[in-house]
């Protein structure tokens, strides 16, 4: 699977393509020196299989913020 950046705005916002979905990355500064990540993914045509596949990549997504948090807690 192929990912095609399309937009990135340092400490902002990161837009790509991967195969189907249209993801969108956006971090806004929180208290106590925290990020809040916002995902957004679009793309997904109106049918049980997308609909599938959908739920089966807002999964991945949160299991990499999930990895994400861990690594930057340890460093």
């Amino acid at each position: 699977m192929t990912l095609d950046v399309q937009k990135v705005i340092k400490e902002e916002m990161i837009k790509f393509q991967m195969g189907k979905s249209h993801v969108c990355f956006s971090f806004q500064d929180k208290v106590n020196e925290s990020t809040e990540v916002v995902i957004e993914a679009t793309g997904w045509d109106a049918n049980q299989g997308d609909l599938d596949e959908s739920y089966s990549e807002c999964e991945r997504w949160m299991d990499f913020l999930g990895l994400l948090k861990f690594h930057n807690e340890k460093h």
